[in-house]
């Protein structure tokens, strides 16, 4: 028996996954140096002098600059008028811009902590990028080959165009997460969202995507260790209290429901995981939210429809993608 019991806040969490977010190039040092230039005026600042670094930052581009100080959660409009740096709790499972502030006022806007910070918020506020990362290889895999493999497909909430594609390529790099090695491009260095993102989607795939359902901590871990082993477990970022998987390195390991409503929440579980969970569901007469699950299922099916309704033509894989979203 799957141990979940889908409820309607799960739906709502999950309709929350569905949604396509929307980003820009950026020069993540250019940010970093915004955001000391604010801290050295006190961490607030008028409409005109945020526009000036604005301009000073981001150029012709001044509005995607001030997008992205936005989207990353490292500032907010307050009622006055005036922008200031956004406080912990502001964004699920963002590091604050007075955290990053207090980082590049220690170590500098080139320090690998400041990058390592900023790139945690950009990948939970571009979730395709988690998926694009774990479509990687510790020795590295030829770029031509990656884009031969995604370009056009449909990939956690979005379709990756060239343009999309060479971006994560771009961007990613930047922030250190992923570097180009003797074979091809591989991660370098794995913030929180990424660790968790992959840590718990390869537990549901040791565990037929059934919550709560013991796996072998050692082949769990092993995996987690060939793809990433450098990353950042600081998982009281996504606001848990606790390591998310039971028995993390032991002899068994398991995700309790807690754990997972919350990076559910967060946004790292992917919807992919989550259709398949419900089927799960959907297949178990002895769970209580069956019939729910099933009205869930259809309902996100369409949010993926409606999602696809944007696009310049059908991705590569999609016929794939909704037979997930559909019972056998």
């Amino acid at each position: 028996m799957n141990n979940i019991e889908w409820t309607e806040e799960h739906t709502d969490y999950a309709k929350e996954v569905m949604k396509q977010g929307t980003w820009a190039v950026i020069n993540p040092t250019d940010i970093l140096r915004a955001i000391k230039d604010i801290h050295q005026l006190g961490g607030i600042i008028s409409g005109e002098k945020y526009l000036e670094l604005s301009e000073d930052y981001g150029g012709n581009e001044n509005q995607n600059f001030r997008s992205a100080l936005e989207n990353l959660n490292i500032t907010k409009k307050n009622n006055d008028g005036l922008y200031e740096f956004t406080q912990n709790g502001r964004k699920l499972g963002c590091y604050s811009g007075r955290e990053l502030a207090s980082v590049v006022e220690d170590l500098g806007v080139s320090s690998p902590q400041a990058l390592n910070l900023l790139g945690h918020n950009f990948l939970l506020h571009a979730p395709e990028s988690l998926s694009f990362c774990c479509q990687l290889n510790p020795i590295g895999i030829p770029k031509e080959v990656i884009k031969h493999d995604l370009l056009d497909h449909y990939l956690f909430n979005q379709k990756l165009n060239e343009f999309k594609i060479d971006n994560l390529f771009h961007i990613l790099a930047y922030f250190n997460v992923i570097e180009e090695k003797k074979l091809g491009y591989g991660i370098k260095n794995a913030p929180p969202a990424l660790t968790y993102y992959y840590m718990v989607s390869y537990y549901l795939f040791l565990a037929s995507n059934k919550v709560g359902s013991e796996v072998d901590a050692k082949d769990l871990k092993r995996a987690v260790d060939f793809l990433m082993p450098n990353r950042i477990e600081d998982y009281r970022v996504l606001g848990l209290h606790n390591h998310p998987i039971e028995g993390w390195g032991l002899r068994l390991a398991w995700m309790k429901t807690e754990s997972f409503n919350r990076l559910l929440q967060v946004g790292l579980i992917s919807p992919l995981s989550i259709a398949r969970i419900l089927r799960n569901i959907i297949k178990d007469d002895n769970n209580p939210s069956q019939k729910y699950a099933y009205e869930t299922l259809k309902t996100l099916k369409n949010e993926v429809l409606k999602n696809a309704s944007r696009f310049r033509g059908e991705p590569l894989n999609f016929t794939e993608v909704l037979r997930e979203f559909e019972i056998d």
